[in-house]
């Protein structure tokens, strides 16, 4: 099978656990192989991370360069991509689930495209301010969130309170990134 047709069988994966199916788990290479092509999913969100970050520079009241706010947020991307793969072993093995560390990550990086899709056009349209924004931002919010604790207690194999324990620690490192891109950007 080609990258490619790989590509397209995990996004069909992604699309059966956004449906709450956990057969859409068996879409996923399970594989040393299909770990490291899961970090592709990168790639495919990188251009709608790219949106939001312009979207959000041009919203600002700041003579910030583009140049600096694009750096730091490009660094900020990578490090999103490999906090969680980095802390995730230690979260596995404090459930005693160290054997499902390579497909849940598979999971997390593939489903974070169809996250992104669904997030990233709201995220843009509520830094306009457009009434209405800030609620269907916040129940797609909710919808994302439910999404990564079904994935979650799915690839990990884990009870429904240790999954949201581990949806908590991956929203905390969102939020200790993003409060660190704004100290690095806003502070004098």
């Amino acid at each position: 099978m080609s990258n490619f047709s790989k590509t397209l069988y995990a996004l069909y994966g992604t699309y059966r656990l956004a449906r709450f199916d956990t057969a859409g788990m068996k879409h996923f290479e399970d594989t040393p192989a299909g770990f490291w092509h899961s970090f592709q999913a990168a790639i495919w969100v990188f251009p709608l991370y790219l949106l939001t970050v312009l979207a959000r520079w041009d919203r600002m009241d700041s003579d910030i360069s583009v140049l600096y706010f694009l750096l730091v947020q490009i660094i900020a991307y990578v490090i999103a991509w490999t906090a969680y793969p980095v802390i995730l072993p230690y979260v596995a093995r404090a459930f005693d689930r160290q054997a499902n560390y390579q497909r849940s990550i598979i999971a997390y990086n593939w489903t974070a495209v169809i996250q992104n899709l669904a997030y990233t056009p709201l995220a843009i349209i509520s830094l306009t301010g457009a009434t209405g924004a800030g609620l269907l931002t916040l129940i797609v919010f909710i919808l994302i969130i439910s999404y990564s604790w079904f994935v979650t207690k799915t690839a990990l194999d884990i009870k429904t309170s240790a999954a949201w324990v581990v949806v908590g620690i991956d929203i905390m490192i969102s939020m200790i990134l993003s409060n660190w891109v704004d100290m690095l950007l806003f502070s004098s």
